[in-house]
């Protein structure tokens, strides 16, 4: 028995709701109910052309059928490959490319003693804030206000060292309070250019000195300088809040100015 237009429809609909996004293979019903599809050189699969009814120059042409007796569906198979999701079918048992399982970026990491926590994948995460960091701080140069969140948002795994999975849109520049609390302990400490502990106003990995030369830090040689952050000045949007690692201060900076940027990701936001 062939399978029937309403099979495909409800087997469509389960793959949609257990989370296949971004449909890669393209499949039609033919005639007598079969499934029928091409695949190209990549080994991507996609529907006949809608003119000819036949497939593109250069594609194999595909049709699925059922075993005796019963439908014939694409069993959601526990068959992931680079990043991509891939389907079964009932009659030969060979895999096709359906659509994509988005990724999802490694979560922070910890240990029994530290504040900063080197997580292995190009993050360091701060277990104070639950902000993670980019590892590599000096990365990206320097921008203009709108040109820091927009490199900043465009990190993505692979980049600056990162193998966290991470995926463009998850990586942002820190919000004012957030640079506050970063840096309140490391203020306290007198990390800062006319403290006892000198600059920047940050502290080492177990948060109880200060930075110093790095030494006891997971983040290697950070500059005493002006840092983007993400807040606008409220009632003057041509400013935005930064951060001064040399004096230990979050004050307000014109936007069409050049600052260095830090991106984070996780956090509360706030």
């Amino acid at each position: 028995m062939k399978a029937s237009r309403r099979t495909i429809a409800r087997v469509l609909a389960g793959a949609a709701v257990l989370g296949v996004s971004g449909w890669v293979a393209g499949a039609q019903i033919g005639t007598n109910g079969t499934v029928l599809g091409c695949v190209g050189n990549s080994g991507i699969i996609r529907g006949v052309d809608e003119t000819t009814g036949s497939c593109r120059s250069g594609d194999t042409a595909l049709s699925w059928y059922t075993k005796a007796g019963t439908d014939a569906t694409f069993a959601l198979a526990t068959h992931n490959h680079d990043g991509r999701y891939y389907t079964k079918t009932e009659s030969d048992g060979r895999y096709a490319l359906q659509g994509s399982i988005p990724t999802r970026a490694d979560g922070p990491c910890f240990d029994n003693a530290n504040r900063y926590v080197d997580c292995g994948n190009g993050t360091v995460t701060d277990t104070v804030t639950g902000l993670i960091w980019l590892k590599q701080w000096d990365c990206l140069p320097q921008n203009t206000y709108a040109g820091a969140n927009q490199a900043a948002a465009g990190l993505k795994n692979g980049d600056c060292g990162l193998a966290d999975k991470s995926s463009p849109g998850d990586w942002r520049l820190a919000t004012k309070a957030e640079w506050e609390a970063t840096i309140a302990r490391a203020v306290a400490l007198g990390c800062t250019l006319f403290g006892s502990g000198g600059p920047p106003s940050l502290t080492d990995d177990a948060g109880t000195a200060c930075y110093g030369t790095g030494a006891g830090s997971s983040f290697a040689s950070v500059a005493s300088d002006v840092y983007w952050g993400s807040t606008s000045l409220d009632g003057r949007t041509t400013n935005a809040w930064d951060a001064l690692l040399n004096v230990g201060e979050i004050l307000p900076v014109g936007k069409i100015a050049k600052a260095r940027m830090w991106p984070v990701r996780g956090g509360t936001h706030s």
